[in-house]
Order: structure tokens, then sequence, then C-alpha cells
């Protein structure tokens, strides 16, 4: 179950907003507002509720938000009914403001449509980053299936899923580790010495296609997806 981040000293918020976050499969969890504290991992949270009084802390805290918990929808609590502090916390970066001196109801509601709205925004973005397109290659990463011009690529899952993670930065090195731990996770350690096999069967079928891409080893790097030479067509 993904996670509601309320960044707050305030116990009572729970009341109002736990009763939301379950209604839109969310568990509500409470992080204490203090300078310095270490932030959640984002990896299982689905928005950020910041309640923060303090506005030595707002000064610092906004910042640390955006860095840790990117592309994910951000909620300021404002505590005084003023537009400059509404303003501030929208120029900060956050999506939507809430009101504190509004009723539990109205707060609880609009926070209920603004998740509904975000969660409706990001089905409809992750249908269109399916298809990645990089350097002349089409990675359908749906359907696990990768064309280069009108001919498909005869991928095996293993070579789909090394080719997805290189494309993700092409010509950014991708280190040993982090391919192995995509293709076998805790059993890395086993299988990572066969790495460089299926690399090299990956490499040969995206020359074979003539494609655009090819990968460069990097001593001491790792692999990168860059384009490919002219004169290997030669």
């Amino acid at each position: 179950m993904k996670t509601l981040l309320l960044i707050s000293d305030d116990a009572s918020l729970i009341e109002t907003f736990g009763p939301t976050a379950l209604e839109e499969g969310m568990l509500l969890v409470l992080s204490p507002l203090q300078k310095g504290e270490v932030l959640p991992s984002a990896s299982q949270i689905a928005a950020v509720l910041l309640d923060a009084p303090n506005t030595e802390l707002l000064s610092e805290l906004p910042a640390r938000i955006q860095q840790r918990y990117q592309n994910l929808p951000l909620v300021y609590l404002a505590h005084d009914n003023a537009p400059a502090e509404k303003i501030a916390a929208l120029e900060l970066g956050f999506h939507l403001v809430l009101d504190r001196d509004s009723s539990k109801e109205l707060q609880a509601r609009q926070l209920r449509n603004f998740l509904r709205l975000s969660a409706a925004s990001t089905r409809e973005n992750a249908e269109k980053v399916n298809v990645r397109k990089c350097l002349g290659l089409e990675i359908d990463i749906s359907r696990y299936s990768v064309r280069s011009g009108n001919q498909f690529l005869p991928l095996t899952k293993t070579e789909f899923t090394l080719l997805e993670v290189l494309s993700r930065e092409p010509g950014i090195p991708v280190t040993h580790d982090t391919l192995s731990d995509a293709l076998w996770g805790w059993d890395s350690d086993t299988y990572g010495a066969h790495l460089k096999c299926h690399i090299s069967r990956l490499r040969g079928k995206l020359l074979e296609a003539r494609a655009g891409a090819n990968i460069i080893s990097l001593r001491g790097r790792g692999y990168s997806l860059s384009e490919t030479e002219a004169s290997l067509f030669s």
C-alpha cells in the first residue's frame, strides 16, 4: 500500500486526513517536523502533506522535500488565512494549499479531490511513456518489444531489460552492479558473471538490425547506450 506522508508535529491531523488516505488506497504516515530530520524514502510514497507553522522550518523544508520527492504531489497546510503565505507556498513548488482555518470536512474533501486528480494524471502520463524513443529505437515497455525502423528485434526478456535500463540515460555509463541488480536482484552475486555474455548478444542483435544504437563497454565504469558509428555498417 502506498503512503500519504504527513510531515507535522500535530498528531490530530491523522484524524482529519487518515480516512481520506484510506479511501484513496493509501496509508497515512506521520513524520516529525524537526530541523535536519531525515526524510523517509520516496519509494512507497504517493503524496506529501506538509504542515509547517514554523517559518524557520518553512524556509528549509520545501527545497529538501522537492529534492527528496521529485514529481510527487505536494500539499501545504497554511496556518494564516493570508494570500501572501499561500502564494509563497505555491511559488516554492507546492501543488495545492489547504487552509487550516477551514473545516476539517472541507480540508479532507479538497485533499481527496486533489489526490484523485493526481492519480488520474499519473495514469495518463504512464500510458504516454510506455513507449520510449531512443537513438532510433522504439522501446515498448508494456509489451517488452523493441523496434528499429520497420523491424522488431528478437530480444529475450533479459536482453530487453538490459536495453531498457541502458536507454533511460543514453550515453551515461551504467555500472555492472546496477545492471546485475536489475536482472537478478538478490541473486546478482550468483549470476552477475553472465552479464558480459548477455551484453555481447544484445550488442550483436543491435548491429545485425543496423540499429542506430550500440552498447559501449567502458573499463571500470560499466556500459552505455550510444549512437552507432557509421563505420560499423560499412
